[in-house]
């Protein structure tokens, strides 16, 4: 089996480490990251369909990026980061 250790990634993220803007890293303050967690369980939000395991990220946007996100300048979100392979040892 897989296991995804995202712990690293929510401590950043909840010091609003890892938004950008289109892939561009800026000085300007696009918002802030308030929650990152993993669904539990398949899930219902707002009519939208989120399957367990989906990562979901709360931000409260500034206001100039929440002008450009209602303007439909900005459409969606990436996060960016890095993962590393680690063989764990098999149980006998």
């Amino acid at each position: 089996g897989i296991t995804l250790d995202v712990t690293e990634a929510s401590e950043l993220l909840s010091k609003g480490s890892g938004l950008d803007d289109e892939h561009l890293q800026v000085d300007e303050d696009l918002g802030t990251i308030v929650e990152s967690y993993l669904a539990p369980a398949d899930m219902d939000i707002n009519g939208q369909a989120v399957k367990k395991g989906a990562w979901l990220l709360g931000v409260v946007w500034s206001p100039a990026m929440f002008a450009r996100i209602k303007a439909g300048e900005r459409t969606g979100l990436s996060f960016f980061g890095r993962a590393d392979q680690v063989e764990e040892p098999v149980s006998a």
